[in-house]
């Protein structure tokens, strides 16, 4: 599960990081749209940081990025 985290959080980073860069976003602004500092964005997007479920639903309803639940869609309770 905590390997499952780690991947998520992974993903996010690099997701927000494009998005915010495509739509030429800077952290600053994107840090003030959610309410948080940018040096607390830059530690989440270079994973150094874990924020709340609210925070990474917030980054990402700002950038217009959905968020998907759900593992890489193998069964882990059967071994495969």
């Amino acid at each position: 599960m905590e390997n499952m985290f780690m991947e998520f959080k992974v993903t996010f980073a690099k997701a927000v990081r494009i998005e915010r860069v495509r739509q030429d976003v800077t952290q600053e602004e994107l840090a003030e749209m959610v309410g948080i500092t940018p040096q607390y964005l830059c530690k989440i997007e270079n994973v150094r940081r874990t924020a709340s479920v609210e925070m990474y639903v917030r980054i990402a309803g700002a950038l217009g990025l959905r968020l998907e639940l759900g593992g890489s869609g193998s069964d882990e309770s059967n071994g495969q």
